[in-house]
């Protein structure tokens, strides 16, 4: 996916999402503006190496992504198994 597709999906989803995650949103732009303002990288080679790796193999179809909601309850499920 090209920066141009990233930036209008963005804009697409901006328009549908609440003031909490707009808030959450504007935070993690904000930090990141800072840290590439400061000359710094956002992330080590290693990690940005790995990201692009899973990247690729969620867009190839080799792994698969599941939704907050679904995580959400798979880990607070974990946590009443551990009670």
């Amino acid at each position: 996916m090209t920066a141009t597709q990233i930036r209008k999906q963005l804009r697409q989803y901006i328009d549908q999402v609440d003031d909490e995650y707009l808030t959450v949103l504007k935070v993690i732009i904000e930090d990141r503006l800072k840290v590439k303002e400061a000359g710094e990288t956002f992330f080590t080679p290693e990690e940005t190496e790995e990201l692009e790796r899973r990247e690729k193999a969620y867009l190839s179809g080799e792994m698969s992504a599941d939704s907050l909601d679904v995580v959400n309850k798979r880990v607070l499920s974990q946590i009443r198994k551990e009670k």
